[in-house]
């Protein structure tokens, strides 16, 4: 029989019921951070397409031994919805935010704010500004190969990110670390003339929460100027913070379309993902947020979701 879902809503912690019981478990293991997906059926899913641009997926659940098919409205999407002047087909939203959780738990998989590890920005100065993702790659690309040479002997891994502005200026920013375990120690000045296009400036990592700090970072835009602030007062997602105001995930809107968002080098590890698995208990939870779902039928679907690091 086929249903639809007629409600989605968010739990409050006082919502959720304690006799959940969880029949599909997803676990992706970091360094040191373990996401983990929970849910209160078995999942099956398949997409079933409608035109070029736009599917929808067909989900069959277990409850209790009967199984249901449910198309769910809310899960049509466009892959590449148009845009609405130019008649063109944009980056859908919500596969840039997949891209980001996947980039997230790369960070969290290699990088851990030790001595062998620091943050580059890489700048572009006056008329050597660009936006073209080919010329910014391969001004990426040669940076490397020089940074390789001037560093020979160490064995470095890096994953790159390139962040765009409202301004339509771009930085390449970088996290590298060396692998022989010993202290990794660069200097702005010293590497300007290893990028020969603009400014560097070096960091080092200092966050409890690498991964998480690092998306904030790039896809938050901060309104930075009572112009900006004047600008997008009528936006949703506004936070504040440290005295700060930003837009959750503005930066995602500049994004172009098709473009290669992060790469990294060979070197770099892959989380590792686990199915119903017992988690490590050294792991304290830092995160947690259940969805409800409720079939036409009135069957009542949860969704879990959680970080665990371990507790320093």
């Amino acid at each position: 029989m086929s249903n639809n879902i007629t409600n989605f809503s968010r739990c409050q912690a006082e919502e959720i019921p304690e006799d959940i019981t969880y029949k599909y478990y997803k676990e992706v293991h970091q360094a040191n951070v373990v996401d983990v997906v929970k849910l209160s059926w078995e999942p099956w899913c398949a997409i079933t397409k409608i035109d070029a641009n736009t599917y929808y997926k067909n989900k069959r659940v277990k409850i209790d031994g009967e199984t249901i098919i449910y198309v769910d409205d809310s899960e049509v999407y466009e892959f590449m919805p148009k845009d609405n002047e130019t008649g063109e087909h944009m980056r859908n939203r919500r596969s840039l935010r997949r891209i980001f959780v996947t980039l997230r738990q790369l960070i969290c998989t290699n990088f851990v704010g030790a001595q062998n590890e620091q943050f580059i920005t890489l700048t572009y100065e006056g008329d050597k500004q660009t936006n073209d993702p080919k010329i910014l790659h391969k001004d990426f690309k040669n940076f490397w190969d020089r940074l390789k040479r001037r560093y020979l002997g160490r064995d470095l891994s890096y994953i790159s990110i390139v962040e765009p502005h409202a301004s339509g200026n771009w930085h390449i920013h970088l996290l590298v670390k060396s692998n022989d375990g010993e202290p990794l120690i660069m200097h702005g000045n010293e590497l300007y003339s290893v990028w020969r296009n603009g400014y560097v400036t070096v960091e080092d990592i200092k966050s409890d929460n690498i991964g998480a700090y690092f998306i904030a970072y790039f896809t938050n835009m901060e309104l930075s100027s009572p112009e900006d602030i004047a600008k997008y007062e009528g936006e949703e997602d506004i936070k504040e913070k440290n005295g700060k105001k930003y837009i959750k995930g503005k930066r995602l809107d500049f994004y172009p379309d098709n473009m290669m968002i992060y790469r990294m080098s060979d070197n770099i590890l892959r989380p590792s993902v686990t199915h119903g698995e017992p988690l490590r208990s050294e792991l304290k939870q830092t995160y947690a947020s259940t969805v409800k779902m409720t079939t036409a039928e009135g069957h009542d679907l949860y969704i879990t979701t959680e970080q665990h690091k371990a507790d320093k």
